[in-house]
């Protein structure tokens, strides 16, 4: 489960009262949402502003991939694995060139 949804169903549950404990689902913006976003992440890694990146694109491959196209989704484990890299967030970007390189292991 994401922050954003362990947030979520946090909330929910304190405000509920702990009566009515729902967990909340992220849902996938429309494929225009998620090309935008890559765009946006692209320029922000070009500004070397990876943490702001991060907050762009890491909602969009986790939980679930939300980018239609194989090649997208390559880009974004890519640059989310450089952005973590920088950040000195080793684990971070293993996990995600790991991702990068299960989805297609022949990268380079």
């Amino acid at each position: 489960m994401s922050r954003a949804a362990q947030w979520c169903w946090l909330t929910t549950c304190l405000f509920c009262g702990l009566l009515c404990c729902v967990p909340c689902t992220y849902a996938c913006p429309p494929p225009e949402g998620a090309s935008n976003a890559l765009s946006t992440a692209e320029a922000q890694y070009v500004r070397r502003q990876y943490a702001e990146l991060t907050q762009t694109l890491a909602e969009l491959v986790e939980p679930e991939h939300c980018f239609e196209d194989k090649d997208a989704l390559l880009e974004a484990f890519l640059l989310l694995g450089v952005a973590a890299h920088e950040l000195e967030r080793s684990e971070q970007a293993e996990h995600y060139f790991l991702s990068l390189l299960r989805l297609d292991p022949e990268y380079q």
